[in-house]
């Protein structure tokens, strides 16, 4: 009977290269599709290290309005890096802008850094006061994006550079997976990914509104609008 059962298995054995699946196919495709994700990770790093990079050489000195719901990039963080370099936060929560004060204190830049609740409307900026306009993650929660980026456009200096960005809803759930972990300070853009835009959104809104010369970027799962 051992015999027959033998001869029984091997008989029921698909052959090898008949493409029919097994463990080692499924473990294989796992390898591959985490090695698929891993270079897309390390893409999108290097995506962001050429968003930075564009910010700081377009940058050099003024104030910057971060416009919020907030987090510390990439306003603070080009307060941090640019002596020259003041950052108004504008649309913060209460504990929001508890925390970015404490980290502009560890960072030595907290006499270059105010917050404010009130948001980029409430706030009432003169015309024309601002070298810049950053954003990250707060687009989806803005009541009337529309009129945001037409605030946004008033408080502009003429040639003001502005970086408006956010995690789009149409971006593939695992890449925003890696990203959650492996950007710890950025997770709760991505945690809540399905209240944000989709690029084609993003672009539809862009086409009607003040901002000059804007351009619509996506870089990886992320979405960003930025002068030409």
């Amino acid at each position: 009977m051992p015999c027959r059962a033998a001869a029984l298995g091997r008989a029921l054995r698909p052959p090898r290269g008949s493409g029919a699946p097994g463990r080692g196919d499924g473990v294989a495709a796992m390898r591959v599709s985490y090695q698929r994700e891993r270079q897309r990770e390390k893409k999108m790093s290097r995506l962001h290290g050429v968003l930075n990079k564009v910010i700081r050489q377009r940058l050099l000195g003024g104030t910057v309005v971060d416009v919020g719901p907030g987090r510390v990039w990439p306003g603070l963080m080009l307060a941090r890096d640019n002596p020259h370099v003041e950052v108004v936060g504008v649309g913060y929560s209460a504990a929001e802008r508890l925390a970015a004060l404490e980290q502009a204190r560890e960072w030595h830049c907290r006499q270059r850094a105010r917050y404010f609740c009130s948001s980029l409307t409430e706030a009432k900026l003169p015309d024309r006061s601002a070298d810049a306009v950053v954003s990250f993650g707060a687009l989806r929660a803005w009541a009337n994006p529309a009129a945001q980026f037409n605030e946004i456009a008033r408080v502009l200096k003429t040639e003001g550079e502005y970086f408006i960005g956010d995690v789009r809803r149409d971006a593939g759930w695992l890449l925003t997976f890696w990203q959650r972990l492996v950007s710890q300070g950025l997770k709760d853009a991505y945690r809540t990914q399905d209240q944000s835009l989709t690029a084609a959104d993003v672009r539809a809104l862009v086409a009607n509104t003040s901002l000059e010369q804007g351009v619509v970027r996506v870089f990886g799962p992320e979405v960003w609008v930025w002068r030409k």
